[in-house]
């Protein structure tokens, strides 16, 4: 259905009203973050506090931002159409709060933050943030299910929820491709050396012709995701400079923990995996989904916290979290 809607929009040139969101309004709190191609207000719209991501389509060159806006709320249209616990509903689009040429992207309000600043406040223990990643895996599985591909996964961009539930956010190079097998995106500004598979840095060396993000790539950041959350310092903690980050990459040096701040040998395993240089030797995200049961019901045996698991029957492919009692 997805690659429907994308190329009906694509055929038309017209996106359905129902991605546009009317009376969103602002919090009087302002801006609540930034980034390099967005900034982030707090607001409100049907009666519920939602982010407002604006995006900075005013810095492209003034006969490209129409394009620009039309590819974004085609993505929005993309998102809008996915639906699982563990990642971030896109409520739609919006231009009344600012501008016109400002386009927002408005999702509810995680209070939480990101998943990197709860494991920190939280002080989670290893087996905890175990429950965290296979949340994560969870998510990705059910993506890459739907031919969709993140294209910028890492703990900034994972939020959590009031439950305490993890939510894949940020889909800004998450696009659908309906012209080839698997799903992928093209677009290459965006996301960070540090995540980054060996093929996106040097797709030649890959047989690849120009970057192509896959769900291969989605599996490399994974793993990075994993010793991120589990450390608390991004890979390649040492480096500074992004080209020696890079080289380090393509020379096939794994990212490696902090002294003192080892990940679970299970999950150093599954890490170590995601870091395969050759991406079809990479698990799959319902390989990694599958480990990450097999810990977590080991876990759940011994452990009480606030994210105890028990497995929900009615489903055969996610885990579902309760908090105790």
């Amino acid at each position: 259905i997805h690659r429907l809607v994308d190329k009906l929009s694509r055929v038309s040139g017209l996106l359905p009203a129902s991605i546009f969101l009317r009376e969103v309004t602002l919090n009087g709190g302002g801006l609540v973050a930034g980034g390099g191609y967005a900034d982030i207000f707090a607001g409100f719209w049907a009666g519920r506090k939602v982010a407002i991501k604006r995006l900075r389509v005013h810095i492209a060159p003034l006969d490209e931002r129409e394009d620009i806006k039309q590819v974004l709320c085609r993505e929005v249209l993309i998102w809008r159409g996915l639906w699982h616990r563990y990642v971030l509903p896109c409520l739609g689009v919006n231009k009344e709060p600012f501008e016109s040429n400002y386009i927002c992207m408005v999702s509810p309000f995680m209070d939480r933050g990101t998943v990197l600043k709860y494991c920190f406040e939280k002080n989670l223990t290893a087996d905890e943030i175990n429950l965290i990643v296979d949340q994560v895996a969870s998510a990705l599985a059910y993506l890459h299910d739907e031919n969709v591909v993140h294209g910028d996964l890492r703990g900034a961009n994972i939020l959590v929820d009031d439950r305490g539930h993890c939510r894949l956010a940020d889909f800004g190079l998450a696009v659908f491709d309906e012209a080839t097998k698997g799903a992928y995106t093209t677009r290459n500004e965006a996301g960070s050396t540090r995540w980054m598979a060996p093929e996106l840095l040097f797709p030649e060396k890959f047989g690849m012709v120009g970057t192509r993000r896959t769900c291969a790539t989605d599996i490399y950041a994974y793993g990075c995701v994993c010793i991120e959350l589990h450390t608390g310092s991004p890979p390649f903690y040492d480096l500074t400079i992004e080209p020696a980050i890079a080289l380090r990459i393509l020379d096939g040096k794994h990212p490696k923990p902090p002294p003192g701040k080892e990940l679970p040998p299970q999950m150093w395993n599954v890490a170590e995996r995601c870091w395969n240089m050759t991406p079809d030797t990479r698990p799959t995200a319902k390989d990694i989904l599958k480990e990450c049961r097999l810990m977590s019901s080991i876990i759940s045996d011994g452990v009480e916290s606030d994210l105890s698991t028990e497995w929900n029957e009615s489903s055969d492919d996610e885990w579902v979290f309760l908090p105790s009692e």
